[in-house]
């Protein structure tokens, strides 16, 4: 894991740009609910590892939950798990990377030893690190990952980088589903992960998609990407949405081969089973 201590600076076997400060600015938390911006020393990096220059991050539902004091939050906190930067300096060892390459980091690192690492859960790990969660994130102005962690972006705009991570967790979601040519979709929710599955979903090889969701914005966004071959919007009247979803279930009386629940709400996880064709799944 990138080391960080009070010396402030890429270390002394580092390659790093010439502009690299002493110093930074970084949003930290003291307690949950309780942040402000601070300027703290710079990151010290070992040998394996890279400092990043952050160029933009992401704020998602986690870090909610991180203002909250709730998942692993630890004190003092500086958040931030979607961040995109470039390259400031680099520990001796690192060869994949040059100084100034458009970069991201996989936020998560688990300790590959524990009971549920040796059995391939690594999001379960009993000693899982995250950074923007019980590690300095990338709300600041530099950030230092392990050089294992950070992949090139090529071309791709700090503003579209940041969406790398939750396209990742999209695409795990792809990988369970197993989908098949010619499977009918059904996708509750079109908030960022829901819109990142959708097209993935169509990438993948569905047949037809079904989106499911609230008006507002984000179905505004969905209809106008135009990922889906139907767009059924749920009343806020809880009358009026028990309405529309039984007309949803009357018009695909065989239900459909994979339901996607990707709004987080109990209700909708527990009413998604509803309408899988066979009855046993609920993606």
């Amino acid at each position: 894991m990138a080391s960080s201590d009070t010396n402030g600076h890429a270390g002394p076997s580092a390659r790093r740009s010439e502009d690299v400060p002493k110093k930074m600015k970084a949003l930290q938390y003291s307690k949950a609910e309780t942040y402000a911006v601070v300027e703290i020393d710079i990151p010290e990096i070992g040998d394996d590892d890279v400092l990043v220059k952050i160029s933009a991050c992401g704020v998602c539902g986690t870090d909610l939950h991180y203002h909250k004091g709730e998942f692993l939050a630890k004190w003092p906190l500086i958040p931030g798990h979607e961040a995109a930067g470039t390259v400031a300096a680099l520990g001796r060892n690192v060869t994949h990377l040059s100084l100034g390459d458009p970069v991201t980091a996989d936020p998560l690192a688990p300790c590959t030893s524990c009971f549920h690492c040796t059995r391939n859960k690594p999001l379960l790990c009993t000693s899982l690190t995250a950074w923007g969660g019980n590690v300095p994130g990338g709300f600041a102005q530099y950030c230092a990952y392990p050089a294992r962690q950070v992949h090139h972006t090529g071309s791709l705009p700090p503003l579209s980088a940041v969406l790398l991570e939750p396209a990742a967790c999209a695409l795990h979601g792809i990988e369970r589903m197993a989908l098949c040519p010619g499977d009918r979709v059904l996708l509750f929710g079109c908030g960022p992960t829901g819109l990142l599955l959708a097209q993935l979903i169509r990438l993948n090889g569905a047949a037809h998609l079904t989106i499911a969701a609230k008006s507002g914005p984000k179905m505004d966004l969905a209809r106008k990407l135009g990922v889906a071959d139907s767009y059924i919007t749920v009343p806020d009247d809880a009358d009026a949405a028990a309405a529309e979803m039984a007309a949803l279930a009357t018009a695909n009386p065989h239900g459909f081969d994979v339901v996607v629940e990707a709004t987080g709400a109990p209700s909708v996880l527990e009413r998604s089973i509803e309408y899988n064709r066979s009855r046993d799944l609920a993606q």
